[in-house]
């Protein structure tokens, strides 16, 4: 769970950020859960991929 309510995060920059960390992960093999959870600035919770 990535909670960004106080930074105002938006669904657009937690995609943008989770394609990153996907990129990551298959760049270098890195550890990357199979379900990510945001709580966006918003409130809303999106599920990730």
């Amino acid at each position: 769970m990535i909670d960004g309510r106080q930074v105002g995060l938006t669904e657009e920059i937690a995609r943008k950020g989770y394609e990153k960390a996907l990129l990551n992960h298959r760049l270098h093999g890195s550890a990357l859960p199979d379900k990510t959870r945001v709580i966006l600035g918003d409130d809303r919770i999106i599920e990730l991929p």
